[in-house]
């Protein structure tokens, strides 16, 4: 039976010939200085015994080899630290790829939005001209959607400038009261 209180020169001897008595006496003499000490870090208790129990896994697994020389509780706070840095680097990424995905949910549903509104507006306009009187309506169309003058148009339809420009007017005046809503 080995002593429980033994110094860091004497276990890290002991870590090299008996592995498991060894991590089984540091684990007793440092298990908790090491979770508070990253608890002052982490501020979360399961991820701060998650994390020293990490770096004994490590120190097992590993086969970490310490010199006769070093100081045990120095070198496992430092591995804590390094633990915590690299759990808080990670979550770091981790945040920003959340915070970009709902930032993209957010943009996308947004655009989705926007062209589900310009779709129902384009609908209502189409409805709109479709109710205008069927003169006006005419002006109308080879005004906005074939691009004429009004001078074209008088000479297409073969009707003054003056009253193109003011069916087309008109037109205009009967879209706006019919789309009032859409422009509020």
């Amino acid at each position: 039976m080995i002593p429980a209180n033994l110094d860091d020169v004497v276990l890290i001897t002991l870590l090299k010939e008996k592995k498991d008595e060894a991590i089984e006496l540091i684990y007793n003499k440092y298990w908790h200085k090491l979770v508070h000490y990253a608890y002052t870090y982490l501020k979360d208790w399961d991820t701060s015994e998650e994390m020293v129990q990490r770096l004994f896994i490590n120190i097992y697994v590993k086969n970490v080899s310490l010199n006769d020389g070093m100081h045990l509780a120095g070198y496992l706070h430092k591995s804590v630290k390094n633990e915590v840095s690299n759990y808080q680097r990670k979550q770091s990424v981790y945040q920003r790829h959340v915070s970009q995905s709902n930032l993209d949910h957010s943009i996308s549903k947004d655009h989705s939005q926007n062209i589900m509104e310009s779709f129902d507006i384009k609908v209502n306009i189409h409805k709109a001209v479709g109710a205008i009187p069927e003169k006006i309506r005419v002006v109308y169309i080879l005004n906005r959607e074939q691009q004429l003058t009004i001078k074209e148009i008088s000479k297409k339809l073969k009707r003054p400038e003056d009253t193109i420009d003011k069916q087309l007017r008109r037109a205009v005046y009967f879209l706006r009261s019919r789309l009032n809503t859409f422009l509020i």
